[in-house]
């Protein structure tokens, strides 16, 4: 795993639990994550067994930013001196959490103070030490919701998803592929080329490389989908791909040719 993070390891659990529930009583699945040669052993009894690793889709800038968002008391949003009102924007190009918190309330102290409830970098040449401070921190534009009261400022991270849904499986498997056939994620798989096992097993969670858009398909609509090929690095023999919404499908892909989408754990049990 090329990420290492706490929601890499949320993830390595996640998928240690969708393995014991899919294998069940036909096999031991062993929990290795917190070890240095591979995350997972699969034991089937008969003297076959699997070694596998887990890896996070993720860009390690992003999952950092919101890890920093999700941990703060009030997610989103950040508390601004009296009388600034109420504010929203995206952050974009990858930001760091605690340099906006950090310059957020006096950017927004100067758009008071010229007047402004409105402002898009790049637009007013006598603030380009405001647009300075944005860019900075990933900031494009800034609206005032003057309909709404507090002091505060709203913001989302802006991840370049695209609005386009495939409802098919092609975008998703493809973006997938790119993802783990990438340099960052080499370490996933060519560990496991050297180890002696009958098979060797690749899982992957579907996290801020993958768009969510893509992964869509397997929440909504993932009864009759055709599940298209994927490519097996060196040496694999089956990859796992989990999309990050809890309740969606699983895929599967054996280097037999077998293909399988597989029921997620109850998380409610």
């Amino acid at each position: 795993m090329s990420y290492h993070g706490q929601l890499s390891r949320e993830a390595e659990e996640w998928a240690i639990a969708i393995l014991r529930k899919h294998f069940g009583l036909t096999a031991h699945v062993i929990d290795r994550s917190l070890e240095n040669d591979y995350d997972f052993e699969v034991d089937y009894g008969d003297g076959r067994f699997a070694v596998g690793e887990i890896g996070l889709l993720a860009d390690s800038d992003y999952e950092a930013a919101w890890a920093a968002l999700t941990s703060r008391e009030f997610h989103h949003q950040f508390n601004l001196p009296p009388g600034l009102g109420t504010w929203g924007t995206h952050l974009y190009d990858k930001p760091n959490i605690k340099a906006f918190e950090n310059v957020i309330g006096s950017i927004i102290e100067e758009l008071v103070a010229a007047g402004l409830s409105e402002f898009n970098v790049g637009m007013h040449h006598t603030l380009r030490h405001v647009d300075r401070k944005c860019e900075e921190v990933g900031i494009k534009h800034l609206q005032r919701h003057l309909e709404m009261t507090g002091d505060r400022v709203v913001y989302f991270l802006d991840m370049g998803q695209t609005f386009f849904i495939d409802n098919t499986l092609s975008s998703l498997v493809a973006s997938v592929e790119r993802a783990y056939l990438g340099d960052d994620f080499k370490d996933s798989w060519q560990k496991l080329q050297c180890v002696e096992a009958q098979e060797r097993h690749l899982f992957f969670k579907c996290g801020s490389l993958i768009d969510l858009n893509h992964q869509l398909v397997l929440l909504t609509n993932p009864h009759d989908l055709d599940i298209p090929d994927i490519t097996f690095p060196p040496g694999i023999t089956d990859i796992w791909v989990a999309p990050g919404y809890l309740e969606a499908k699983i895929l599967r892909w054996s280097i037999s040719g077998q293909k399988q989408m597989i029921d997620p754990p109850d998380w409610r049990i």
